[in-house]
């Protein structure tokens, strides 16, 4: 297991991805916009990398430098793509955990019209989520929810619905409360 201190910075990762992708040799410039870093920063990081064995040089002609992943360097990228991977589907797991409580606490107080406001991978994460729990529920603002008191508008944008003619659930903000 890779001790933390030896662990990957973003950036660090940022530039042994680019490396690591790259079908022939990259320049620092180039590195630098593939990551949309400065070109200062992807010098000091390659410096660094170099330093603690995760890159080594190959010098291609007098302007020109090969960075060349390590065995070293490509084992510590593969550990932290595997932490990434593990962390969103720990996310994932929790998000759709919390939202089946949300959707069950619903259904037991009589909720039956469920709106879901917005588009994205968030909400069709939270219809899938509806559908796989066999709850109905429909994309869009209803139109004239005062008449419909067993309904609720399921909110996934960051961008809070401000209006108390209904009851909403701020779920983006909600999911940013549950995973910090």
């Amino acid at each position: 297991m890779t001790n933390k201190q030896n662990s990957l910075t973003d950036n660090e990762y940022a530039v042994l991805n680019v490396l690591d992708t790259a079908s022939s040799a990259v320049s620092q410039r180039e590195i630098a916009r593939s990551t949309g870093y400065s070109l200062g920063l992807i010098n000091a990081v390659l410096k660094k990398l170099i330093q603690t064995g995760y890159i080594k040089t190959l010098q291609l002609n007098q302007r020109s430098i090969d960075y060349i992943l390590t065995p070293r360097g490509f084992r510590e990228k593969c550990q932290k793509t595997y932490q990434y991977v593990l962390r969103t589907v720990q996310n994932y797991q929790a998000m759709n955990q919390h939202l089946v409580q949300v959707l069950s606490e619903l259904q037991q107080e009589g909720i039956t019209d469920i709106y879901i406001n917005g588009d994205g991978d968030l909400t069709d994460f939270i219809v899938r989520t509806c559908t796989n729990t066999n709850v109905g529920v429909r994309k869009g603002l209803p139109k004239n929810i005062r008449r419909q008191k067993k309904s609720i508008i399921l909110n996934p944008s960051v961008q809070t619905i401000k209006n108390s003619d209904f009851r909403v659930i701020e779920l983006a903000h909600e999911f940013t409360r549950i995973h910090g």
